[in-house]
């Protein structure tokens, strides 16, 4: 199936995650692997629900750490895309070995000064994935035209509530978190379902 909009699915923590990524096609599938985050994921736990996932590509988030333990992680479990939740020092997204995605939280951010961080590291990531958009989106949709570069938002709240302004700004992604099961194997993605039927494409 296709999508108007690529889709991720941010700090998988269970295989219950994994096996709906793989029914729906959905295109990226994170694990958190800073260690300093709620939502961090042992690489040996992460391992064993990659080692069964098929289809999606998986995005190993990062904090701050280095270029060397970054791609020890990357290989150690081949890992697709890093996304970094702020620039490594010393240029050190550069030394990075797999395509790197860059987040912003746009809401700590004044206009000219987003604009001027999108500048300088659009020639170093292949996209920036944006948090807290939402209000800067309500009063110029038009905004994000500007940069120069694919944009990934990450989604929250009702879901289909969000259509009407991606379909103004019409970004290369989407993204909505993890969340915790409601048990063992039980989750509901009816939320997720729906959404994911709108932006399907007819073949």
């Amino acid at each position: 199936m296709r999508f108007r909009y690529h889709t991720k699915i941010n700090h998988t923590k269970h295989l219950t995650d994994a096996r709906f990524a793989a029914a729906a096609g959905i295109h990226y599938l994170g694990f958190c692997f800073d260690n300093t985050s709620a939502s961090f994921i042992p690489p040996i736990k992460a391992k064993e629900i990659i080692d069964w996932t098929s289809g999606s590509h998986i995005v190993g988030e990062f904090g701050n750490q280095s270029a060397e333990d970054i791609n020890t992680i990357v290989q150690l479990l081949n890992i697709d895309i890093v996304e970094l939740n702020e620039p490594l020092a010393d240029n050190g997204i550069n030394a990075i070995h797999v395509p790197v995605i860059l987040a912003i939280d746009v809401e700590k951010m004044s206009e000219s000064s987003f604009l001027e961080f999108c500048t300088n590291y659009q020639n170093q990531v292949q996209a920036f994935h944006l948090f807290n958009w939402e209000t800067l989106a309500r009063t110029k949709p038009a905004f994000f035209s500007t940069i120069g570069i694919e944009l990934i938002l990450h989604l929250k709240g009702h879901l289909m509530d969000q259509l009407s302004v991606l379909s103004q700004i019409n970004p290369f992604g989407v993204s909505f978190d993890g969340d915790s099961e409601e048990k063992a194997g039980m989750k509901d993605f009816e939320d997720l379902s729906d959404f994911i039927a709108q932006i399907a494409l007819q073949d």
